[in-house]
């Protein structure tokens, strides 16, 4: 049924695109993208919905001119100027776990080549490779500004004014609310309001929470330090646009295995949440904005984790208070790749067989990359409005 709904999306965006809808011929095409339609199919497509596009802006914008309107551009926000993504945070800490993760050493001229992490990947053991893609546009931003349509600024990445004027139009899939809450759900929207409605006032309760941590803010202001829970999860993003290739690199550490995979994209406000859990398979996960924490239990910790399987997507969700019911049962012996246990506030008295678990927290700032090995528990948290990207090794 996925190829059926394609196709029809494709031939429905086409005639919406003829009738000059391009808006909801590009958010057809997206929706395609996102139910995993090939990208040869949909590259031509989109490039001439965005070029119509594109016409009709700039002739609505000299009618603008002509009638001397002087309105707001419709890629800006209604709020105003939007604050960047923190390149720091004030942390707060989680409960002790040893030991440390183990570095990475970096080339001379502080590059990581596939050797650098060869020892760990034949081992399987996590590694932490601090600065690797410090010197990327998407991190450090473009010297000079944008060199292309859709290239990223001086901001790099954390412009999130870049972000609604670059590809405000498009549609991405969204995981709404607080992990484990009542009210979480998923749903489609423009990027362009995932930025005004989650990542905009996330960012503001980010520096809300560095001016107070440092004393400069005023504690009356509660409200500048609250934001929803948005998170674009687990998304091929970079195939949807693939102009964001020309801002990163393919990090040289991921030839030690046989090449990359795939590659995701995660954005989200503060306070985003993946659930202790492991992949099949390895990764080198970049951070490129913002501040994550990950807490890391080698495989052999697996006997303390109370595995379950869920009936959840991709490590998204936590399991429901049956599937945790039913690991507490197992005594720590069941089988899956998510723990029943939040890592963050273990239940002893459910989970007792926990307490003997060890493990390790990782901080990752902007430039940093993580080498994570097939079956290595991890559970992460975003400190701040956070992006990052995820390498899949074959």
């Amino acid at each position: 049924w996925r190829e059926a709904f394609v196709v029809g999306a494709c031939l429905a965006a086409a005639e919406e695109a003829a009738a000059g809808g391009t808006a909801a011929a590009l958010r057809r095409l997206d929706v395609a993208c996102i139910m995993g339609a090939p990208q040869e199919l949909l590259k031509g497509l989109v490039g001439a919905v965005l070029d119509a596009e594109r016409d009709v802006g700039a002739e609505k914008e000299v009618e603008e001119r002509g009638g001397e309107q002087g309105g707001r551009s419709a890629s800006a926000s209604a709020l105003g100027p939007l604050e960047a993504i923190p390149r720091d945070a004030t942390l707060s800490e989680l409960p002790d776990a040893q030991p440390a993760c183990e570095r990475a050493a970096a080339a001379a001229d502080g590059s990581y080549p596939a050797e650098a992490i060869k020892s760990y990947w034949e081992r399987d053991v996590p590694c932490l490779l601090p600065g690797l893609a410090r010197a990327w546009p998407a991190v450090a931003g473009r010297a000079g500004g944008a060199d292309s349509a859709d290239g990223c600024g001086e901001g790099g990445w954390a412009d999130l004014e870049w972000w609604r004027a670059a590809h405000g139009a498009r549609t991405v899939p969204l995981e709404l609310g607080e992990q484990g809450g009542d009210g979480w759900r998923e749903e489609l929207s423009t990027v362009a309001d995932f930025v005004d409605r989650y990542l905009a006032p996330s960012t503001r309760a980010d520096v809300h929470a560095a001016a107070q941590a440092v004393g400069g803010g005023d504690s009356s202001e509660g409200s500048e330090g609250a934001c929803d829970v948005g998170y674009m999860a687990q998304h091929h993003l970079l195939e949807q646009l693939p102009s964001l290739l020309e801002d990163i690199e393919v990090p040289a550490v991921c030839a030690v295995a046989d090449g990359v995979s795939k590659i995701n994209a995660w954005l989200g406000t503060r306070g985003t949440v993946s659930p202790c859990h492991y992949d099949s398979y390895d990764n080198v996960f970049v951070q490129v904005a913002g501040v994550k924490r990950m807490r890391i239990y080698p495989t052999s910790q697996s006997k303390f984790l109370y595995r379950c399987r869920g009936g959840w997507k991709g490590q998204r969700a936590w399991p429901s208070p049956e599937e945790q019911a039913a690991a507490a049962a197992t005594g720590g012996g069941g089988k899956g790749t998510i723990s029943a246990v939040d890592v963050e506030a273990p239940d002893l008295e459910r989970f007792p067989r926990f307490a003997e678990a060890r493990g390790f927290d990782v901080t990752l700032h902007p430039g940093d990359a993580l080498y994570l090995p097939a079956r290595c528990w991890h559970h992460v948290r975003a400190i701040t409005t956070s992006i990052s990207l995820s390498f899949h090794l074959n």
